[in-house]
């Protein structure tokens, strides 16, 4: 990608100082969000411009306690959080590359790779991490759905629009319905129920990691408590999505597989049927939900539409390698 620099000069600029803490190097529009990366003297800055300000994402003092308290747990080592410059404006600290972990799981053999599956089993570690930490005495949002919906409810009502139009073209009993026929209960002895009170990361896609020995995370202006499962479904989405554009099912499953290992190894604890179950519903709403969002922002139903058609036929090798097997009935 090319570079440009910034407008706007110092003194001490147009002498030449400085200029490395001008460059931008990558500049990400989205929808609901403008993601810039800079180049600095000591390496690249990831900035997050919103389009509009909402109580919906983390301020100031949320962001704060939520890097307190995973300052002092094994999640520490991959959090790079930000501060804010102002209420739409986050500023994360510098990390080595201004690569992200995108970049190549959404190329055609970039998860046979084996340092894609060893980030991707550095991810389920970090995931399992953050799931522990403690989340007393923060207030922080509960997150019952993506952040962006909350944001800006008149634009949410059109993505909801085009969700249910697209939810109806998925067949009752399709991979992608989220609707097992038959599904282990939930609650009860031995079951494990949807928690109230784990931290989230709230948007743990692969674009908001940066790849290293020790990948590193970005974004938190989502963060709340919710499900852990739906950090997790956040993964695997862009893992079905890639298979779908890309094919090569057979590695972002490998990838998945890897992803879940790690988060098992690092709780010491299987995924239980209800995780499983869970797990699987929350992956395929989250593929429902980008695509709505495609067909809204780019006006491109037939587009969006293709993709789930294709989702639904790799949705259940991905699932499958990560343990869960769907229960039909006769």
């Amino acid at each position: 990608m090319s570079t440009q620099e910034t407008g706007g000069t110092s003194g001490s600029d147009r002498s030449g100082k400085g200029a490395a803490k001008r460059q931008v190097v990558r500049h990400l529009p989205g929808p609901f969000l403008t993601r810039v990366c800079i180049r600095t003297d000591d390496g690249f800055r990831w900035g997050e411009s919103l389009r509009a300000a909402s109580p919906a994402y983390l301020d100031a003092e949320a962001l704060g306690a939520v890097a307190r308290s995973v300052a002092v747990t094994p999640a520490a080592p991959y959090a790079v959080m930000p501060t804010l410059a102002d209420a739409c404006t986050s500023v994360h600290a510098e990390v080595p590359t201004p690569a992200l972990l995108s970049d190549v799981v959404f190329t055609g053999d970039g998860c046979a790779r084996s340092w894609v599956q060893g980030a991707f089993r550095h991810l389920g570690a970090f995931l399992a991490h953050l799931h522990a930490v403690s989340t007393e005495g923060a207030a922080l949002p509960v997150r019952r759905r993506a952040a962006w919906l909350d944001a800006e409810p008149a634009v949410a009502s059109g993505i909801q629009e085009a969700r249910s139009l697209l939810a109806r073209t998925v067949p009752p009993g399709a991979a992608l319905s989220g609707r097992p026929d038959s599904s282990p209960p939930c609650t009860g002895p031995g079951t494990t129920p949807a928690p109230a009170s784990t931290l989230v990361h709230g948007r743990l896609s692969t674009a908001s990691c940066v790849p290293g020995p020790v990948p590193r995370v970005l974004g938190w202006r989502e963060a709340g408590v919710g499900d852990p499962m739906g950090d997790l479904a956040y993964l695997l989405r862009d893992l079905v999505q890639s298979a779908a554009g890309t094919g090569d099912t057979g590695a972002k499953a490998g990838c998945a597989k890897v992803a879940v290992a790690g988060y098992e190894e690092a709780r010491d604890a299987s995924l239980t049927p209800c995780e499983l179950a869970r797990l699987a519903s929350a992956t395929a709403s989250c593929v429902l939900d980008h695509a709505a969002l495609r067909a809204w922002a780019a006006s491109d139903q037939p587009g969006a539409l293709a993709l789930l058609r294709r989702a639904d036929r790799v949705l259940p090798e991905i699932l499958a390698a990560v343990g869960y097997r769907r229960v039909t009935t006769a």
